[in-house]
């Protein structure tokens, strides 16, 4: 099991590992999840892809951009190729785009009507099917 419906979204345990206060580098994020997903999950029940560093990373670069984490400091590689470590500490944990931020950053508007009211959801379909008669017509 994967995506946004699961249980375990890589976003929300990013959340948990970030809520401790302290900063934390991207690979130390995927091995703390690597660790609580290992105590929760038996492969028999659960069929659920475990992330990758790369996608924790890239979660974490989208919640830099939409301003839930911030950049504490950078470390300096210690080998020549290597990259910087980026450090990073939560500054919005009460912020709904933690549950799909990579949704919220590249489809904001679409991620706001997902969040709405029912009747705003009515309103905002009507409306846009004004638009598209009108656009259509002429």
């Amino acid at each position: 099991m994967r995506g946004w419906l699961c249980r375990f979204t890589t976003s929300k345990l990013i959340l948990e590992v970030l809520k401790d206060g302290n900063e934390h580098y991207s690979w130390e994020i995927h091995k703390t999840i690597m660790d609580k997903l290992k105590q929760i999950l038996d492969e028999k029940i659960y069929k659920y892809k475990l992330p990758t560093h790369q996608s924790v990373a890239s979660i974490l670069r989208v919640c830099h951009k939409l301003g839930l984490v911030e950049k504490v400091r950078e470390d300096t590689p210690m080998k020549k190729g290597y990259y910087k470590r980026v450090y990073y500490k939560l500054s919005k944990p009460d912020a709904i785009e933690w549950e799909n931020p990579i949704f919220a950053y590249y489809y904001p508007e679409k991620f706001k009507i997902t969040r709405k009211s029912e009747e705003e959801k009515r309103n905002w379909v009507i409306e846009n099917a004004r638009r598209m008669r009108n656009a259509k017509v002429r």
